[in-house]
């Protein structure tokens, strides 16, 4: 399976963030729809048609929904790696081509300590 950084942005800070010490916010630090096109047309080529998006939090990428929209017409299965933090508009679009979602969850412990569930967003698109 691929993975494919959308984005070094996030919308958080968490402290158990395998990715943290990686990410370098910037305003154009977004994958082009060129670099998408031509990584699909690279793995399909490949013969490989599984994909995960990663960031950062790759929901936070404008063109996020054309993306996986993109990715299922293509026939691909695609995972998505998430604080699951969506906003509404994004939440009533996945709700159009989603067939099972699972968040990731961050929890705080008595002593202050963050346990991770790590259940990622994972999009089971309508084929």
């Amino acid at each position: 399976m691929a993975n494919l950084l959308l984005t070094e942005s996030c919308n958080r800070s968490c402290p158990y963030c395998f990715a943290k010490d990686y990410m370098q916010s910037t305003e154009n630090d977004f994958l082009s729809w060129d670099d998408l096109i031509y990584v699909v047309d690279f793995l399909e080529a490949s013969c490989e048609k599984r994909i995960s998006l990663l960031g950062g939090e790759p929901t936070i990428h404008p063109k996020f929904v054309d993306f996986v929209k993109y990715l299922n017409q293509r026939g691909f299965t695609t995972n998505v790696f998430t604080n699951g933090i969506v906003s509404n508009n994004h939440l009533e679009e996945f709700a159009m081509f989603v067939m099972l979602l699972f968040i990731l969850i961050g929890l705080k412990t008595e002593n202050n300590l963050i346990a991770s569930l790590s259940i990622n967003l994972l999009l089971i698109l309508y084929r």
